[in-house]
């Protein structure tokens, strides 16, 4: 039996140390992408769906200030430390700036959670002239060498435990063209790569809402992922994971 939706989008926090320690960085040139299209002041940039701050890390060395916007006080605690960043326990949609105050927003792998509309039509009010909104989010996991093949071996068994909104909404290209508010929209993509030792390429599957619902339905967490650790150091002693990424950035009007 699946998850519920509401479920699916509020057990992140269960694994947020996890989360914190073995979910990637996001590659520097998805945040060159924004460096590049974004003109005029970097004061402050909004991460929403901030989860462990990967993205509010890497945007806290491009603007003076950041706000992370999490739901999840436990994944938002992982958050490290800056003068730079402010950490705001709320639902993206709780969210609330002045008008035209933002330079840029950021929704990195959390966009498809959210009323993609409301988000919209509020991250265009609180952007200012020239500001981009920059959603983007993880593909399928890339595993490489012998690793793969188990890989592709359990990845069927958790397909029916995916939230709807993983495939209904993973593309947030047609929520902003809807909208007919930005004036440019253009894709970006990018592809970042780490490597594991095997318990923890296993783990790392725990920090997904879809391999954690498997996990605890067969057998329990704990000796689902024993198993899947010993499968991976079977197979190699290190386990390389390629992880693609795409998204848009959404420019307004200069004015």
């Amino acid at each position: 039996m699946t998850s519920s939706r509401a479920d699916h989008a509020r057990e992140f926090g269960r694994a947020a140390a996890l989360y914190a320690r073995l979910r990637p960085s996001y590659p520097k040139t998805l945040f060159d992408s924004l460096d590049r299209s974004l003109e005029g002041p970097r004061a402050h940039a909004v991460d929403l769906g901030a989860g462990a701050g990967q993205a509010t890390v890497a945007l806290a060395t491009m603007f003076e200030r950041v706000t992370a916007i999490e739901s999840d006080a436990r994944m938002i605690a992982e958050i490290p430390a800056s003068p730079r960043i402010d950490r705001c326990v709320a639902a993206a949609e709780q969210a609330s700036f002045p008008p035209s105050s933002v330079d840029a927003i950021v929704a990195a792998t959390s966009f498809h959670w959210m009323d993609q509309d409301l988000i919209v039509a509020r991250a265009f009010d609180w952007l200012r002239p020239g500001g981009a909104f920059f959603p983007f989010m993880y593909g399928v996991f890339e595993f490489e060498g012998a690793a793969r093949a188990i890989f592709e071996r359990e990845a069927p068994h958790w397909a029916a435990y995916k939230d709807d909104r993983l495939l209904a909404k993973y593309d947030p290209g047609p929520a902003i063209a809807s909208s007919g508010l930005f004036a440019s929209v253009a894709p970006v993509s990018a592809i970042g790569e780490r490597t594991y030792a095997p318990d923890d390429a296993a783990a790392l599957l725990a920090t997904t809402s879809y391999g954690a619902a498997y996990a605890a339905d067969h057998g329990g967490t704990e000796s689902y992922l024993r198993k899947l650790a010993q499968d991976f150091a079977a197979a190699a002693d290190e386990i390389v994971i390629r992880f693609p990424i795409s998204g848009v950035i959404a420019l307004k009007a200069r004015g």
